[in-house]
């Protein structure tokens, strides 16, 4: 069995430092009266801080004796290490849905295709083995967290975390206890809905210097045009200061309203209080681990039309200001996270629409959803439900602004907006779909899984690319067949683009099964076992479909890209082989084979296990992100057309399995029906199976029907190039975006 080096997971007490000792990371050590972990391997590197060799873990000190910079020093200390563990905890459930479909798939594939049986149970077996590791780490890491946490917990202390720089949204203010609505600019109010802060500590600071100070009310019902200011219990009036002070929100509280322009002197003057939220160190650590997200899907804003929410609270029209409204009914109860520029002074602009008069002309006043009544405006980050009766998402993308006295436009559109899940009910969701029959370890874990290939298998799910994937992580082809996915064209068939650069393709890192190694693709240079084609031959200068689909690849993506092909002619699935006949097969049943004859899909694990190794110590994570294949001629030449549907799913399945994911792409095309007609049958066959399977996209070849001179079965290079292209394109309509 395959076993997989993940590394040290504990740390080791080494005991009073020593100058002549090496350490290496995680080893924690004792010097004056402090303790300190390793971060990286040292030698005589002495632990005083700042340091880039070690960090504190305790300090020498009772906690009541120590001064306020030293505490925040310790707590600062914990707090780190406490969200690397946190963010390992994340990364890992979200791995979970994608492998628990991809175990239940196999399951499934284990009761309808025995023939695929030894590939899924190795796989699964593999699976089972790290989850076994995986569990201990885990339990590890809680014990230590919850240590940290109640550390934290017992501290006293608080933090505070600014909840936004305020800006004028509606042109209302307190005319003597009603709320009146300016036809000018002269008087705004910035409106902050805060359900979410009752009973929370908040500092507010004036931050100007005017007499004015602050104005602010604590309100329990929004702000209406013309109505009575509806004030918190205990709250008597409109609260004016000078000075910054901290209070209580109360409990009833659903808004709170800043004055932030005013008309003074003849003159408009604006104000930008802040306000703090004054958190117990305890209730972050709470936060942290509670109020975390998975990125589900970003929403795409690049349908804008010439129309914007002003600050009249009405839809305007002029040259300079975008706006997109996004169809939202599919998205009602779903969570929104939209992250500001980081370049537009006003950070992000968007709101929530019941309803939208026109969606190329909208007119008059915006119709609001009932929970959010306004544009919503902040420089942080926020993650608000979508409404239940909310049909648009409205969002301002460009900005009218006068810069040097002309008028242009300032792109405001926000950094992200996506739709996410909040982790907590991932985690519940994907503990449910556990199969009722697991037992043991595998139970007990639920959601903390990792694919017997040791790559995440959410990756593979759609749009779960978009999540933030390490910097080591480079996907990965496997390129499987006969001999046109090994690929009959030459030098003299090579494009313009492809011949220019001596006939490599940069960033195209081919598996050569002859050195053990990755090496850029180039159809001049084989080294034995094919760098360019993969294929068993040693002498063959050729290139295939392949070749095409990376360059369009890398072209859009950019990167790297890694592939492993395993590729020979005259190969069927169904046909067991027999010395003296067909040497070798596609067929999953490996343990039939006669002495001397070749399991393909047995050397191709053995290529994928020795790749994987090589990647691992070069401190590369391999990610499948497609299989392409193609194959079928020697089974129609053997008339054996009724038993490939079944064939060729159990081989899909079988190669599928040695990652623990059901449903990486598979990208195929026609076999050539000009060299046979009967050759149509394969074809159909696998139209059928694409209509059964999501994930596997077929390349329709009835117009590039067209073989080598002399050679029909054979595609050339128009048609090769074709299939390659269509791939890609075929590849990118999975929205995988990787």
């Amino acid at each position: 069995m395959a076993q997989i080096t993940i590394g040290r997971i504990l740390p080791i007490f080494k005991g009073d430092w020593s100058d002549s000792t090496r350490y290496s990371k995680l080893d924690i050590v004792y010097y004056n009266g402090s303790s300190y972990v390793a971060k990286q391997t040292s030698t005589g590197q002495e632990p005083v801080l700042p340091s880039d060799y070690w960090m504190m873990v305790a300090k020498g000190l009772r906690w009541d004796t120590m001064t306020p910079s030293e505490k925040q020093e310790i707590i600062n200390s914990v707090t780190s290490v406490l969200q690397d563990d946190i963010d390992a905890l994340d990364e890992r459930v979200t791995t979970a849905e994608s492998n628990i479909t991809s175990l239940q798939s196999s399951q499934s594939t284990l009761q309808g295709r025995v023939t695929t049986a030894e590939g899924n149970i190795t796989s699964l077996n593999h699976g089972l083995t790290t989850l076994e590791n995986d569990i201990d780490t885990l339990d590890g890491r809680i014990t230590t967290a919850e240590d940290k946490i109640e550390i934290l917990m017992e501290s006293g202390d608080s933090i505070e975390e600014e909840i936004g720089v305020i800006f004028p949204y509606v042109l209302f203010y307190n005319n003597n206890g009603t709320w009146t609505q300016s036809v000018l600019d002269r008087y705004r109010s910035y409106v902050l809905q805060a359900e979410n802060l009752r009973d929370k500590t908040v500092r507010i600071d004036p931050n100007t210097d005017l007499a004015q100070g602050v104005r602010v009310c604590f309100l329990k019902s929004a702000p209406v045009s013309g109505s009575a200011l509806d004030f918190c219990t205990g709250e008597s009036g409109e609260i004016q200061s000078t000075e910054e002070f901290t209070k209580k929100v109360p409990s009833d509280c659903t808004h709170i309203v800043f004055r932030v322009s005013d008309y003074i002197s003849g003159k408009i003057v604006t104000f930008s209080p802040r306000l703090f939220l004054q958190l117990p160190i305890g209730d972050k650590v709470v936060e942290l681990l509670n109020d975390r997200y998975v990125t589900d899907a970003e929403l795409d804003l690049s349908k804008t039309i010439l129309y914007w929410i002003n600050a009249q609270n009405k839809y305007a029209n002029d040259r300079y200001s975008y706006g997109t409204f996004i169809p939202a009914e599919s998205y009602r109860g779903r969570v929104l996270r939209v992250e500001p520029s980081e370049t537009w002074w006003g950070g992000m602009r968007f709101a929530f629409l019941a309803s939208l008069n026109s969606t190329t002309r909208p007119s008059g006043d915006p119709d609001y959803c009932q929970t959010e009544p306004f544009l919503i405006q902040s420089t942080n980050t926020v993650i608000k439900e979508v409404p239940s009766d909310c049909s648009y998402i409205y969002v301002q993308v460009s900005n009218r602004e006068t810069i040097d006295g002309t008028a242009t436009g300032v792109n405001c559109s926000p950094k992200s907006v996506t739709l996410c899940e909040k982790l907590s009910d991932v985690v519940e969701k994907v503990a449910q779909s556990v199969p009722q029959n697991a037992n043991g370890d595998f139970a007990t874990l639920k959601a903390y899984t990792t694919s017997p290939f040791g790559l995440s298998s959410s990756l593979y799910a759609k749009d779960a690319a978009k999540r933030m994937m390490p910097a080591n992580v480079v996907p990965f082809i496997l390129i499987v067949g006969q001999s046109n996915a090994d690929g009959r064209c030459t030098t003299s068939d090579a494009p313009s683009w492809l011949s220019s650069t001596n006939y490599r393709i940069e960033g195209y890192n081919m598996w050569n099964n002859s050195t053990k190694q990755f090496s850029t693709f180039s159809v001049t240079t084989n080294n034995g076992a094919g760098t360019a084609n993969g294929s068993t031959s040693t002498s063959n200068q050729t290139y295939s479909f392949d070749a095409y689909f990376a360059h369009s690849y890398l072209a859009q993506y950019g990167g790297q890209i890694y592939a492993l092909k395993h590729t020979i002619g005259a190969t069927p699935i169904h046909k067991m082989p027999t010395t003296g006949m067909v040497h070798a097969s596609w067929n999953p049943n490996i343990k039939s084979f006669p002495s001397g004859c070749r399991p393909l899909l047995k050397e191709l694990i053995d290529k994928l296990i020795s790749a994987r190794e090589w990647a691992s110590n070069n401190g590369i994570a391999l990610l499948p992100i497609a299989i392409l294949w193609h194959q079928g001629e020697t089974d129609g030449d053997n008339n054996d057309y009724q038993y490939y549907k079944n064939d060729v799913a159990n081989v899909w399945g079988y190669v599928r399995g040695c990652f623990g994911a059901q449903n990486i792409p598979i990208l195929t095309g026609y076999i050539n029906e000009q060299y046979k007609a009967a050759y149509s049958q394969i074809n159909d066959t696998l139209d059928s199976l694409a209509l059964e399977d999501d994930y596997l996209k077929v390349v329709d070849m009835s117009d590039h029907f067209t073989g080598r001179t002399g050679d029909l079965v054979h595609y050339n290079e128009s048609a090769i190039s074709f299939m390659g292209e269509t791939m890609f394109s075929n590849y990118n309509t999975l929205n995988l975006g990787i």
